[in-house]
Parts: structure tokens; C-alpha cells; sequence
């Protein structure tokens, strides 16, 4: 059975799952389900879709602009895909507190970059966000994967949509990748379409959201900033893999997107083994990567940054020490929009 008629077939469960969307929404929508309010800003990041929209590089981002406006920041986060529950400091500000198996990988990576920056992982994110101000002092909270968490009140609310999502459109799950409808982008207050890889292709995304969405919109660009060693930390430059011959692989939400921007870079990629988004790595996995880097006669082992946040566990040491496994870290860059941005973000803290 194709994927195309799988998912045809799922379409009458997609329509329950919508219409308890539609209830959860209706619910809050009439306060009978209660948004509770912190002392603080706080700046959700989130989407409609289940992973894939960039939301990490882009929490980093907004928390670059909040740390040169000179606000102490907290990132919260639920800590998706963590081996523990509760209230956990993830980052002081000052350094790392909590390995990724605790944390969650997208929470301990954001830890390890953001000097200055306190990490909070609780699935309970209003009381996450009560710690951060008495804990911590936070003057601004940055709430990641926050647009369905409607119990915490945000004075910013951004949405990632990928420019391909938004052209192409999609069903809501399971038939499709779509957590809500995109009628529900009425309760952003920006939407951030990311993957652009030119202006001419967020017009086009721009353009399908409609009328009432464009005034909206801001553009959204990857880019690569760096290859490093995963043990050594030694940092490489793209030129220095032009050509290589690479396997790759990756457990995240949407594997084309790393394929696409190792095609980009110029990467003989030989093959990419794709796991499961936020998928823990046995030792299995571990030892079927060496032997796929070794029948093929590879020259390097590529993986992205999230997944690089999984591997530091004592048990994969001598694998990241014997072989050349490198993670590539990307960076995001407003190509449209940047002054609306920043406007809406100084509205929101003021």
C-alpha cells in the first residue's frame, strides 16, 4: 500500500483528532479552560506541525536579541523525549546541569551554547515559569514548543512554518504531520516561515497564507555555521568537506531537511540512515554506523546538532574517539522582516 493511500485511509481519524482540537480550543477560547499569568514576558516558539520547523535555532536566535537588549532570559521547555519528569534546571546561566538523557536533547543543546541563558525543562510550564522568576530572576521567558500549552499566558506568541509545509499543505494527524489546523494560526502574532531558501520563496509561502496572515509573516533562512568534532570539539570548515565521501544519519523530525543541506554544501553524502525523531541510540545502532562507515570506506560520519546531544553518554566514548563523527550546527537569519521582529519583541518585554 502506498503512503499516499495509507493516508487517505486515516482521514476519518484525523477528523476525530480535529474536532478535539477544535474542542480544547473552544474551551480555552471561552475561559472554561484557565490561561494563568507569570510577573514576567514570556515569548512562545511553536508550530502546528509535529517537528521540523527549526524551532531550536530559532529560540537561540530570539535569545541572542533578548541577551543584547541586556534582559536576563530563561528557556522553557518541556524537555521532549527525557528520561525523568518534574522540575529540572537544565542550565544555571552558567553552566550545565543536567546530562541530555534527563534533560532532552533539543533542551541540552540549547544549555551547552547559551552563555548567560538559564534552561528549565517542566511539563507543568506554568510552574516551570513561577521558577524561573524566583529561582533565577528571569526579566523574560522564552517558552519552546509553546502554541498548544495554552495554560501559560504568553505576551508573544511565534509560529514555525516551513515555506515547503505552507506551499504544499498538509492533513492533520495521523493522516498527515499537522498538530492543529492552519486556522489556528489566527492566535499568533507572528509566523515565522522557515527553510526560505530565497525571498522569492517566502513570497510564495506568503502569498498561500493569504491576506489576513501576510502582515504577519517574516522570512527565515538556514545556514551552516560550523562542522565539529563531537570529542574533540575541533571545529572544521565547509570547504574542508566539499566532495567527501560521507554517511550520515540523523533521528530528527524531518531527515530531508538535513539530506537537502548536505547536498547544498557539496557533500558526496553515500548514504543517511534516518531513526526516529528524538530516537535514544543503543549500542547497536552505534556499532551497525561504524560498520556502514567501514564497508563503505567513508571519509567522515555527519549528524546534526540534536543528535549530537544524545551521544554523549560514557557508553558511545570510544565510538566518537575512533571514528571522525562530526555534528553540523546551523544558524537562522531573518532574510524578511527582521524590523517587525525586533518591534514586536521590544513590544512584548516593555
Amino acid at each position: 500500500m502506498s503512503v499516499r493511500h495509507l493516508r487517505l485511509l486515516l482521514l476519518p481519524l484525523s477528523l476525530v483528532y480535529g474536532t478535539g482540537v477544535f474542542l480544547r480550543n473552544w474551551l480555552f477560547d471561552k475561559g472554561v479552560l484557565k490561561t494563568n499569568r507569570v510577573k514576567i514576558p514570556v515569548i512562545s516558539v511553536g508550530n502546528i506541525s509535529t517537528g521540523g520547523t527549526g524551532k531550536t535555532p530559532f529560540v537561540e536566535l530570539l535569545a541572542g536579541k533578548l541577551k543584547a537588549q541586556k534582559k536576563k532570559v530563561a528557556i522553557l521547555s518541556r524537555g521532549y523525549g527525557r528520561k525523568s519528569r518534574g522540575y529540572l534546571v537544565v542550565s544555571n546561566g552558567r553552566q550545565q546541569c543536567a546530562e541530555a538523557w534527563k534533560a532532552g536533547d533539543e533542551a541540552s543543546q540549547l544549555a551547552a551554547k547559551l552563555d548567560g541563558v538559564v534552561v528549565i525543562v517542566d511539563e507543568q510550564r506554568t510552574r516551570g515559569a513561577h521558577h524561573a522568576l524566583d529561582d533565577f530572576q528571569a526579566q523574560a521567558i522564552i517558552l519552546d514548543d509553546g502554541f498548544q500549552h495554552r495554560y501559560l499566558h504568553r505576551d508573544l506568541d511565534i509560529v514555525l512554518m516551513t515555506a515547503d509545509e505552507i506551499i504544499e499543505g498538509d492533513f492533520l494527524l495521523p493522516a498527515g504531520r499537522r498538530r492543529e489546523p492552519i486556522a489556528s494560526l489566527k492566535r499568533a502574532d507572528l509566523v515565522a516561515v522557515s527553510g526560505c531558501s530565497t525571498s522569492e520563496q517566502y513570497e510564495s509561502a506568503r502569498e498561500a497564507l493569504g491576506v489576513s496572515l501576510a502582515s504577519r509573516t517574516i522570512g527565515i533562512k538556514t545556514t551552516l555555521k560550523k562542522f565539529t568534532n563531537i570529542a574533540s570539539g575541533k571545529q572544521r570548515g565547509p570547504k574542508e568537506f566539499w566532495e567527501k565521501k560521507v554517511l550520515a544519519f540523523s533521528g530528527i523530525g524531518r531527515p530531508e531537511s538535513f539530506s537537502s543541506l548536505l547536498t547544498d554544501l557539496k557533500v558526496d553524502v553515500m548514504r543517511h540512515l534516518e531513526y526516529p525523531d528524538h530516537h535514544w541510540y543503543s549500542a547497536n545502532d552505534i556499532r551497525s554506523i561504524a560498520k556502514e562507515f567501514e564497508t563503505m570506506k567513508a571519509d567522515f560520519i555527519l549528524t546534526t546538532e540534536k543528535d549530537a546531544a544524545r551521544l554523549h553518554r560514557k557508553m558511545f566514548d570510544s565510538f566518537l574517539m575512533d571514528y571522525p563523527v562530526y555534528a553540523l550546527e546551523i544558524q537562522h537569519s531573518v532574510i524578511e522582516g527582521e524590523s517587525k521582529l525586533d518591534r514586536m519583541l521590544r513590544q512584548a518585554i516593555a
